[in-house]
């Protein structure tokens, strides 16, 4: 009785592992032939057909792009106040001979219109008699160096003069010391002619000494005159206003013959 009892367990337990051994042998079968199976579809299974891409021609419209300004256009509300306000008005007197068209209020006039023009024809007489001065000027500077130039060379010639009148009257004076070589009147006519020599240079010097005052004060004529011309040139410029920039007139209060 005990014999039986204690062989059964280990019959139980012998027959649960052949069970599961068969069940194992089961799934392997199955995975393997499956396995097999994938292998033979996979090897008739044909690759797709390659196809060879076509280039397709395709249409395009092209179009050249040029720089250009481009006017914008923004649209706002407000006050609005002026940028610049620039009163223009003439530096030269004269009557007005021409004027902007249409110059009123409101009026918009561009930049380097010209917007009014002063009668300059008594500035061109001016401009014409100072340059007629200048050249008379001009020429009378050179004359004064001319003649300066003369007086110096005067001045050299009465110097070797004075000194052969000089040498005249030491050899008289020789003579008369040393006996009745010379008489008493030659001695004074020596001397004479000594004494109108130096009075001679003397007045030549005094000539060249005013010479370089005449010639500055000419110096300064010229610079006045040149002075008058520039300004008067400029004066002749400012005879026609021209508009600065692009604006509005505000206020013209001007007229053609004014």
């Amino acid at each position: 009785m005990s014999d039986s009892i204690s062989t059964s367990p280990k019959r139980s337990v012998v027959a649960l592992v052949v069970l599961w051994s068969l069940r194992l042998l089961a799934v392997a079968v199955i995975l393997g032939g499956g396995l097999f199976i994938r292998g033979k579809l996979a090897s008739l299974r044909q690759p797709p057909a390659r196809r060879v891409a076509e280039e397709v021609e395709r249409v395009v419209e092209t179009t050249t792009a040029h720089y250009a300004p481009e006017l914008i256009t923004l649209n706002g509300y407000g006050s609005v106040r002026l940028a610049t306000v620039l009163p223009i008005s003439p530096q030269v007197g004269g009557r007005v001979m021409r004027l902007y068209p249409n110059l009123e209020d409101g009026v918009t006039i561009p930049a380097g219109s010209e917007l009014l023009a002063i009668d300059d024809r008594d500035l061109r007489l001016s401009m014409a008699q100072q340059q007629a001065e200048l050249t008379r000027l001009t020429a009378e500077n050179a004359v004064l160096e001319a003649e300066l130039h003369q007086r110096q060379q005067f001045v050299t010639l009465r110097r070797e003069t004075l000194e052969l009148a000089e040498k005249d009257l030491a050899r008289v004076q020789a003579l008369r010391a040393a006996g009745d070589l010379a008489t008493l009147s030659e001695v004074e006519a020596a001397q004479g002619r000594v004494l109108a020599q130096r009075e001679a240079q003397l007045a030549l010097q005094t000539d060249l000494a005013i010479l370089p005052t005449r010639s500055a004060a000419l110096v300064a004529s010229r610079g006045r005159t040149e002075q008058m011309i520039a300004q008067l040139e400029l004066d002749l410029t400012r005879c026609v206003i021209k508009a600065p920039f692009t604006g509005r007139v505000q206020m013209a209060h001007i007229e053609l013959g004014q």
